[in-house]
């Protein structure tokens, strides 16, 4: 029997897609602090909640 799982983090390739952004605005929203991340092995991953948080406060803060 398969269990489907809800990703709890997301790569950035897949936040590129969820948020219709290009690779380069992903990886400057974290430099810039606006999306949080931790490593998993050598893999960068973004917690579903940075994402959501995002799009709740509308975006980027510089935009506010």
């Amino acid at each position: 029997m398969s269990r489907k799982v809800t990703p709890r983090a997301y790569s950035a390739e897949d936040v590129c897609l969820m948020l219709s952004i290009s690779r380069s605005l992903v990886f400057k929203l974290i430099r810039q602090g606006e999306l949080k991340t931790f490593k998993a092995g050598t893999r960068t991953l973004i917690p579903i909640g940075e994402i959501d948080d995002f799009i709740k406060r509308g975006g980027s803060k510089q935009n506010a």
